[in-house]
């Protein structure tokens, strides 16, 4: 059988790499499921020039919120 691998590359705008390099973190996945692309940029670009980190995103590992999605952060109980 022959293992086929993809290689991801991130796409993100420039407010949310700049945030990334800013605080070594990208947003949170729910971010990305429930806001435009507007806002996320808009809420990366407030923190970087706040030079504070977004709360949510910065403590969304190690918080639980019940959902599937907790999983992608080691955080659901199997």
């Amino acid at each position: 059988m022959v293992k086929i691998t993809i290689p991801l590359e991130r796409n993100e705008s420039p407010a949310v790499e700049k945030y990334r390099q800013t605080f070594g973190h990208g947003p949170a996945i729910e971010a990305y499921k429930f806001l435009s692309q507007a806002e996320v940029d808009k809420i990366a670009a407030d923190a970087v020039s706040g030079g504070k980190a977004y709360p949510q995103w910065r403590d969304r590992r190690k918080t639980k919120t019940g959902t599937n999605l907790d999983g992608v952060y080691g955080l659901s109980e199997r």
